[in-house]
Parts: structure tokens; sequence; C-alpha cells
């Protein structure tokens, strides 16, 4: 959230994307009380790698 300098996403629209990716094994939690701390599962590069690889299947598919 600090990151955003205008236009803030409620705070929902960021549970959820961070749900979604908690889903799918990108990211993973630590509980601390009623605190959650995420922490990514896969790097980076292989995030790039996969979205990439996503992103030109589709381009393709849909050509």
């Amino acid at each position: 959230m600090n990151e955003f300098t205008e236009d803030k996403p409620h705070y929902n629209t960021l549970s959820s994307i961070v749900r979604n990716l908690e889903e799918k094994g990108s990211v993973a939690h630590e509980a601390f009380g009623n605190t959650l701390r995420y922490y990514p599962l896969i790097s980076k590069e292989e995030y790039r790698k996969k979205f990439a690889n996503i992103a030109i299947m589709g381009y393709y598919n849909y050509q």
C-alpha cells in the first residue's frame, strides 16, 4: 500500500489479489496474531517466465 501515491486501491482489492496468488502457489503467509506477513514462493524470474509464456500463448491462439 505504501507504494501507491494516488488512488490507492481498496484494502479488499489487494486482499483478493494476494489470496488468488496464494491459491496459485505464488505466495504464502505467516500468522502473527491478527496480522499476516506474506512472502513469495517463486522468484521474479520464474513469475516473469510463466506470465510471458501465458501472454504469448494467448496472443497466438487468438490470431
